[in-house]
Formats: structure tokens, sequence, C-alpha cells
């Protein structure tokens, strides 16, 4: 069968024996026996044990400056980058993401090579997530030349762009709307071939007050990481689809029962189709559940709820419950970061290791904000094929 199959296709990877108990690489599994084995393993999963940055001494009263857990130095100092001084943890109880005070964003196009790579790389020690307030004076074109230093610059494949910048998706809230685009769990454009690698969010002057309508993050390297071994040799033979439809189309047709940001779109003054009927909507496409991060070679867990809408080779039930279950334990308060908005704040994460979500509690006045997104430049490679 398939467990089977795979177990002696990779000999070097030992099913444990608590799964053969279960009937799990030795013969059919039932979704039941499945079911009870997951949140079993789920229930011992382990939290991170240390946080990814820590909390150094600063100069200035009631803001504690990161510094790298293995050298002890501040980011600048670590990676000989100005752009970075001042740097300080958005969580410090699992040190992830980093708040950026003093970089100004506008003269990104002409950064030297080395400050790309300085961001590129603390990035990754924030695992994930960096702000960058004040960019009050970033115009639609230089934050497209911003994102252009981190890859190959996207246009959205359902929704128009920005007019004149098309690269720029104009994110509406209408005052009083109670459909919201992009409320549910996702990683920017899973359902492209090439999905995002970098996305940049940038807040305008049309915001609601400072710590409401926040952005939640996820990171699903840790947790993966705080897995058992049996639940990760189950996740790690298993593809998903990831659909545009079921955000972008009839979600109903997809066993969408929550409004979808199509609905959101609708109750904007602006936001409109890029395509004219839903048959031109991008085809499903599958990504493996488990992939390796191309740049720092740690694996993440690669499914959602916005746009995954079933497991290769599972029945649309069990592939539902499936990964509702995974993003429980992925959407675990050990593992989320939350990023308020400040007028003209610039956010930038890293959807290989992230999912998201736009958290709504105050809909009392119009909301823009404006996002660009980079290609990955190539398909999530399985977890599996290195092992």
């Amino acid at each position: 069968n398939f467990f089977s199959k795979f177990h002696q296709k990779n000999s070097s990877l030992r099913f444990p024996s608590r799964l053969r108990r279960e009937g799990i690489g030795e013969r059919k599994m039932s979704m039941r026996t499945a079911t009870q084995v997951l949140r079993r393993s789920l229930s011992t999963a382990q939290t991170p044990a240390t946080p990814a940055i820590r909390v150094a001494a600063s100069p200035l009263a009631g803001a504690p400056l990161a510094a790298c857990p293995e050298t002890g130095l501040t980011y600048d100092r670590k990676y000989d980058c100005e752009l970075l001084r001042g740097a300080t943890v958005l969580n410090e109880k699992n040190g992830f993401g980093l708040r950026i005070p003093s970089c100004d964003l506008r003269g990104a196009a002409s950064w030297p090579e080395e400050a790309v790579s300085a961001v590129r790389a603390v990035i990754q020690d924030a695992r994930g997530v960096l702000t960058f307030p004040n960019q009050r004076d970033l115009t639609p074109t230089e934050h497209v030349a911003l994102a252009a230093r981190f890859g190959d610059v996207e246009r959205h494949m359902v929704a128009k762009g920005l007019p004149g910048c098309p690269e720029i998706l104009e994110i509406v809230r209408e005052r009083g709307v109670s459909i919201i685009f992009g409320e549910e769990w996702h990683s920017d454009h899973s359902f492209q071939p090439l999905p995002a690698s970098f996305s940049f969010l940038r807040a305008t002057a049309e915001m609601t007050p400072v710590g409401t309508n926040n952005t939640e993050f996820a990171q699903t390297e840790a947790a993966w990481a705080a897995l058992s071994p049996a639940m990760q040799a189950l996740l790690l033979p298993l593809d998903a689809y990831h659909s545009a439809g079921k955000a972008y189309g009839d979600g109903a047709k997809y066993g969408k029962t929550t409004p979808n940001s199509k609905e959101a779109m609708a109750q904007t003054s602006t936001m409109e189709f890029a395509v004219e009927k839903e048959d031109d909507i991008i085809a499903d496409v599958v990504h493996p559940v488990v992939a390796r991060h191309a740049e720092t070679g740690r694996d993440a867990i690669f499914i959602s709820e916005t746009f995954t809408n079933g497991i290769v080779g599972m029945t649309a039930r069990e592939g539902l419950e499936l990964t509702q279950l995974i993003q429980r334990h992925v959407t675990q308060e050990c593992f989320r970061v939350e990023v308020a908005y400040e007028p003209f704040q610039l956010t930038m994460w890293d959807n290989r290791q992230l999912i998201h979500r736009g958290l709504t509690n105050d809909n009392s006045s119009r909301r823009i904000i404006q996002r660009a997104s980079v290609s990955a430049g190539a398909r999530p490679r399985a977890t599996r094929d290195f092992l």
C-alpha cells in the first residue's frame, strides 16, 4: 500500500514501532485509526525549548535590543549592517520576529549586495518576520523596488493590482464590512506552481487604531520540529492540493462553509478581479505537505485552510479533517507572533516558513494596506526527497 511503498523506497526512514502497531506502514490504514494516532502524537508534541532570539541589554530604557543567541551580538554587529541597528524582538516569549526601527527602505534599489544578504539572513534568524516602521514616504514604485531585491516580483493571478503599479495588491476593508479579505490562515500564493517566498505589506495612512486588525503569523518550521516522530513519519509521504478557486471562486463547490476572499472583494469599492469568469482561475496545484526551505535547509509544514483543498489519495472528508488537525497544531500560541500596524509600517515575511491571517476586531473606519510579493523561483521541494 501507500505507506509500505514509501517505506521500501526510503529504507533509511524507519517508521516507528508505534505506527506499525497501529497498522500504519504494514497494512491499509483506516481514517479512524489514523486520526487516533495523529491526536495522540499531537498531544505529546514538544514546544520549542529556547527562544530563536534572545534579548540583550539596551542603553535605552524600555527598548531591549535583540541579540543572536549563538554569538550574543546585536544583529547590526553580527552582520556589520547599519540597516539593522536598534532591532528589537516582536515576541519575547518565543523570540519570533524583529522590529527594525531605523531603516529607510526608499533606498533599497541601491543597497549593496551585502546589505540585501544581511536582511535575507536576519529574517531567517527572526524565524520569518521583520517590521520596518516609519516608511511614510515610500512610494509604490519604491515598494516594488524593495521587493525586487529579494526575487522576481509577482502580479496577483486573480485580483487586479494598483493602477499604475500592478505589482502592488491594494487590500481594502471598507467601514462596517463583515467579510474580511485574508481572514483565514494561509501562505501567500500557495495555489501557484511557484508560490511566493517573501511578501512585503505596507500600512497606508488609512488605518484603524494601532493594535486593531493585526496580522497573526504561525511558525510552521517550529511546529514541524515539535511533532513526534510518529506524526512526522505519517506526514512525510503526503502531498496536498492547493486551490485558488477555494478562495476566489464559488467556495461552496470546494466544501467551504464560510465567506471567502471573493465575497470580501465584492464589499469594497476598488478591488477588482483580473479574471473574467471562474473558469479562468488557475487550476489546482499539488505541493508536498512537508517542504524543505531552499535557503535554510529547515523543514516546514506547507498546508493551510484557505488554499489547501485536499490530500492526494484521501477522500475529501479525510483530507479536510487531516488539514484541520494539523493546522490546530501549527497555530498553537507557542508558535505564533502577532504584528500590530502603525500607519506607514512595512512588514516583510517569509511564506515558506509561515502561515498568516488578518485579524478583525475594529470595522469602524476604512483600512487600506498594500502588498508586493516575490516568487520562490522554484516549486517547493519535499523533505522526503532529501532523506
